[in-house]
């Protein structure tokens, strides 16, 4: 059975990258055509089925491009006055599909300056600057005010930028990122007044001890550089508020690190480290901790003691068993304990009961405990890839549950009563043991996106055709010869998935789902002339057929 399931997963993996290529590939062109709209979406559905970070890597970064792209192409919209309803109605499109950040700020242009915009239109940073960039992570903006440049952060406060001929003593914010830096140039510990460092994305490998003179730092960020290490008195940073070293190779942290008691956030992602500090009291500050994709195998006695921590991520570690203290942490919200060697879990696990996301995929978890119930703010859990063999009966316990994920596991049978989670949107139930699906809208009345990829179903009931609001639906290699002709009524879906089947035609309903972009029919028995009706029947769908052709009829 192992050999087996290795072999599946493979296969999965290689129609997964198969996938990504294709839509990558289809980027590109509307990205040549300047379709830049289409060019994001195409590399944002490439990011999803990318499976190598360097593939989620190049389509984030293709998909920034188009960003900026098309914020140009806004601006000079309003910069040629097409003020027509259709040319605002795409502007405002726009506006609402890419670009705001943390839900709060879009770049946005009038009278020949740039503002920051809300949701609802309203400007929430005025426009008075000459040059500026979209929001980005940590949480800044570039922009510019006469002859001087800036970083604004999320409070609208402003700091000046070290480029030009600035005095040492007025700079407040240095931008060294991507500049292949392999040391810290010395300009920077001239500058006495700093509150922001960004150093991320080089190859340095030492921080020199007289970082502790730059006493009002705020931010600094370390991310992907070659650190083995930190100084001891990087603790005398008193004013830190966010530290990011992740993606480095650290192997240990200075105990110093327990000085930082107004740190917020504190980023130590994919490094080598064994341990993190032991916080000795309660008056830490910290709401933000990734410690993901480390060699943690526990936590220290202290980490209790953190207890304005919100959001923890020790995903794709080493820990075989549930840190006891976690169930201390009341203020927790979001948790990822993901890709460890977890095997049960206390029912002291409920007292963190305002958790909102909880990630628990890839562990082996065979049951849950009975405290689970408690956590009835979920609104994301994930407990794929486990060892569960019965659906989790407390989950309607949780109205305001968004998206579960339950793939990858031993579950055969679907609960008949789920009409509490009437806010649920996505549902992943793949590769399971389901040979039916009996849900119908009445029980999932919100349901957007639906997986029940890898389950021997063999045939759907009528009621498929129910889940109206569906944007996505994945019946890929579930061993289906045909399809109820109720799929027409799903008006709404985008993408459909019914590759690995043993599908010789489809129901001329299909031509009624006029939203469609993506039907992936690849490796079924479609005859030459039922692939001509299926195209036909779609004009503005994307189709794939093979591995190795798209036959596909584009907008």
């Amino acid at each position: 059975m192992t050999i087996l399931i290795f072999v599946f997963v493979c296969q999965q993996a290689f129609n997964q990258t198969a996938d990504y290529n294709r839509l990558m590939e289809k980027a590109e062109e509307k990205y040549a055509e300047e379709n830049y709209i289409a060019a994001f979406n195409y590399y944002d559905k490439a990011q999803e089925k990318a499976i190598y970070p360097e593939q989620k890597e190049e389509a984030l970064k293709r998909k920034d491009e188009c960003r900026l792209l098309i914020l140009e192409q806004k601006i000079n919209l309003e910069i040629a006055q097409k003020e027509t309803d259709s040319a605002l109605g795409v502007a405002n499109t726009i506006i609402g599909a890419f670009y705001f950040y943390d839900e709060r700020f879009a770049l946005a242009y009038k009278n020949n300056k740039y503002g920051f915009i809300n949701k609802e239109g309203t400007p929430v940073i005025g426009y008075k600057y000459d040059e500026a960039r979209p929001f980005s992570y940590p949480g800044l903006a570039k922009v510019k005010r006469g002859d001087k440049n800036y970083l604004i952060d999320g409070t609208k406060k402003e700091y000046l930028l070290g480029e030009g001929a600035i005095d040492v003593n007025d700079i407040q914010a240095l931008d060294l990122s991507n500049m292949q830096l392999t040391q810290i140039p010395d300009r920077v510990f001239e500058s006495p007044n700093l509150n922001i460092l960004l150093l991320n994305g080089n190859e340095i490998s030492y921080i020199p001890e007289k970082i502790d003179s730059l006493l009002k730092l705020k931010e600094l960020v370390f991310f992907n550089n070659e650190l083995n290490s930190l100084p001891e008195n990087i603790g005398g940073l008193n004013e830190l508020r966010l530290l990011d070293a992740g993606n480095n190779c650290l192997t240990a942290l200075p105990k110093s690190m327990i000085g930082l008691t107004k740190l917020e956030m504190l980023v130590l992602y994919n490094n080598q480290l064994t341990s993190l500090p032991n916080y000795e009291a309660n008056d830490y500050l910290l709401e933000v901790l990734d410690a993901g994709n480390n060699l943690l195998e526990s936590l220290p006695k202290g980490f209790s003691n953190l207890q304005n921590l919100k959001v923890l991520y020790l995903d794709n570690n080493q820990l075989d068993k549930y840190p006891v203290q976690l169930s201390s942490l009341g203020n927790l919200t979001h948790l990822s304990l993901a890709g460890n060697q977890l095997e049960t879990l206390p029912e002291e696990f409920g007292r963190i009961n305002k958790l909102v996301s909880l990630d628990l995929w890839g562990n082996n978890i065979k049951l849950l405990p009975n405290s689970f119930r408690q956590l009835v703010n979920i609104e994301e859990l994930v407990l794929g890839d486990n060892q569960i063999k019965q659906f989790p009966g407390f989950i309607e316990n949780f109205p305001a549950l968004v998206s579960l994920d339950l793939s990858f596991n031993q579950i055969s049978d679907f609960p008949e009563d789920l009409k509490k989670l009437t806010n649920l949107e996505l549902l992943d139930v793949s590769y399971n043991r389901f040979t039916e699906f009996t849900a119908d809208s009445s029980l999932l009345p919100a349901l957007a996106k639906l997986s029940l990829a890898g389950n021997n179903l063999r045939s759907l009931p009528d009621g498929i055709g129910t889940f109206v609001n569906l944007t996505f639906l994945d019946l890929s290699n579930t061993n289906l010869e045909s399809i109820h002709g109720s799929i027409g009524s799903l008006t709404n879906l985008e993408e459909l998935y019914l590759n690995d089947n043993k599908f010789s035609e489809l129901p001329l309903e299909i031509g009624k789902l006029v939203n469609l972009n993506i039907l992936d029919l690849t490796n079924n028995p479609i005859s030459e002339e039922e692939k001509a009706i299926i195209t036909a029947m779609l004009p503005n769908c994307l189709v794939v057929f093979t591995e190795e052709n798209d036959e596909e009829i584009t907008q």
